[in-house]
């Protein structure tokens, strides 16, 4: 029998060698020789160049090197490559011995569908952690819970959201955490993911919230990615308001014929009975009103529909040629797209309608009656006979408005003798409450403007300290001993200086003014204890 080996010949074993290895390569740290080479924290696996630093019998042996590496793993990476490789037991050690980042654990535990890493994970995070915790960890949550909605992990999507929903609101609006996930499902197909997150929203009534991000929407998300059972589902859902209209264009688009007609069904029962039609021609979409005209909506009723949306569109032109080329719009419907047209500044739609000379002289008159564009109004006030009715209709409109085209359109009308005193008289005053300088200049005198509408602009100018416009405004014979005072109390009250002492001037400069109103102007100065004013009162001599 051959003699037992010595103690220096005896063979190496495997937990030899290993202690022999991290031995060295402790060593190395410690002299700081080849430190990146031997130790590099949070590789996949051991590099040829690390591998270099271990002795030939270690090297032959792969699990060897591999458990080395598990042993210089930082625990962040630890827990994730626990979460990784489904090791819970492992897991469980790691988090009850170290505090770790678990962003990437969640990601790696959600796509491999591992619920119980999740939950223990979930554990930890419920327990132990703090506000600045929380915050990143449950964008980790949201990050995992978008991946699993991804790939269709239920379990996954059902045990995050949860904690999601309480946690997520403290830092980013819950709603943006659900849409995201429930955007993700939809594009991927996941319709069991889907149900769910419709399901809570519904349970926990924020499903209204759903429809407040027309941009992204989610059931154009799934025709665009061509998930027709999800699609189905969306559209069958009672209580769910989606975009229809983009999603009929995604339909459209994908030439699903049998999808853009029952979007185009459903819209009026979720748009109280609005057309989808009119609605593409509104925004100018001259290829969809193409479409819904070759694709069987020909008859007189849906084209009409369609012609009044394209008179309030600004791009409706080449819209409105086609429908008119058609030969099957009423005069009904040619009225009403010049009066939308007449309304909403369209002067290049306005132009196409009339010289197409179908417009009715009623429509004409209804359209001069609501226009919103001089332009258009001078069209149609130079080449036809307009009604007294609706030159009287216009100017009351535009003086209860005030945009950009009214001042022009008063200055247009104000001179036609149908404009009684009490019309001129209220625009009069509109002006000054709009502070449209260059009518309150052009009517301030014209004749029928009562001395009540003057008493009445005065006070306004007076309230809003216009000094400029008070003096403007102000003729002794007209403006009310009462509006004065009136003044004068605002102007006291507010401590405007400048303004009371215009107004003094008009009480004691003007011989008309009865004492007993510059005495109440005395008591009002003292009695709201303004002193500037009423030592500026005493200063002025009275009649007695």
């Amino acid at each position: 029998m051959d003699p037992a080996p010595s103690k220096r010949e005896r063979p190496i074993s495997e937990s030899d060698a290993t202690l022999s290895a991290v031995k060295r390569i402790r060593l190395d740290v410690d002299e700081e020789v080849d430190r990146k080479q031997c130790a590099q924290l949070g590789s996949d696996s051991v590099t040829s160049q690390e591998q270099q630093c271990f002795p030939s019998e270690i090297q032959a042996l792969p699990h060897v090197l591999k458990l080395i590496e598990t042993m210089l793993l930082t625990p962040d990476e630890a827990i994730t490559e626990a979460a990784k490789t489904g090791q819970s037991e492992w897991a469980q050690q790691i988090l009850r011995r170290f505090e770790c980042d678990t962003s990437e654990a969640f990601y790696q535990a959600a796509i491999r569908g591992d619920s119980v890493i999740t939950e223990i994970l979930l554990d930890k995070f419920l327990r132990y952690m703090n506000e600045q915790a929380i915050q990143k960890t449950e964008q980790a949550m949201q990050r995992a819970a978008k991946a699993a909605a991804e790939i269709g992990q239920l379990q996954i999507v059902q045990l995050l959201f949860s904690e999601i929903y309480i946690y997520r609101r403290a830092f980013t609006p819950m709603i943006t955490a659900a849409r995201d996930i429930l955007d993700t499902a939809t594009a991927s197909g996941s319709l069991e993911v889907v149900k769910y997150m419709v399901n809570h929203a519904v349970s926990r009534q924020y499903m209204d919230e759903y429809s407040i991000f027309p941009e992204g929407d989610t059931l154009t998300r799934a025709i665009m990615g061509g998930q027709m059972e999800v699609v189905d589902f969306l559209l069958k859902y009672r209580g769910l308001r989606w975009n229809l209209r983009k999603a009929f264009l995604a339909a459209m688009d994908r030439g699903d014929k049998e999808l853009t007609e029952r979007i185009y069904n459903i819209y009026p029962q979720q748009f109280h009975n609005n057309s989808l039609f009119a609605y593409v021609a509104a925004s100018g979409n001259l290829e969809a009103v193409k479409y819904l005209y070759n694709n069987g909506h020909d008859d007189e009723e849906s084209v009409g529909k369609a012609l009044k949306g394209a008179g309030g569109c600004k791009t409706g032109v080449e819209i409105l040629k086609f429908l008119l080329d058609t030969g099957r719009v009423t005069q009904s419907a040619i009225d009403e797209a010049f009066q939308r047209a007449a309304r909403q500044e369209n002067m290049d739609v306005v132009t196409l309608v009339y010289n197409t000379k179908l417009v009715s002289q009623q429509g004409i008159n209804r359209a001069f009656a609501t226009v919103k564009n001089v332009a258009a109004m001078r069209l149609m006030y130079d080449n036809e006979k307009i009604s007294e009715r609706s030159l009287l209709r216009a100017f009351k409109l535009s003086t209860s408005r005030n945009g950009v085209h009214t001042v022009e359109i008063l200055k247009f009308l104000y001179k036609e003798k149908c404009i009684s005193s009490d019309l001129i008289s209220n625009a009069f005053v509109a002006a000054v409450r709009n502070q449209q300088t260059e009518l309150v200049h052009i009517l301030r005198d014209d004749t029928r403007v009562t001395d009540q509408a003057l008493s009445s602009a005065f006070g306004i100018a007076a309230i809003r300290d216009d000094t400029a416009l008070v003096k403007l405004l102000y003729d002794y014979q007209r403006v009310s001993h009462g509006s004065l005072l009136k003044a004068f109390r605002e102007a006291t009250r507010h401590g405007r200086l400048e303004m009371a002492k215009v107004i003094v001037a008009f009480l004691f400069d003007e011989q008309h003014v009865p004492l007993v109103f510059k005495h109440r102007a005395f008591v009002l100065a003292v009695r709201l204890g303004f002193k500037p004013v009423v030592l500026l009162l005493c200063e002025r001599k009275t009649d007695g």
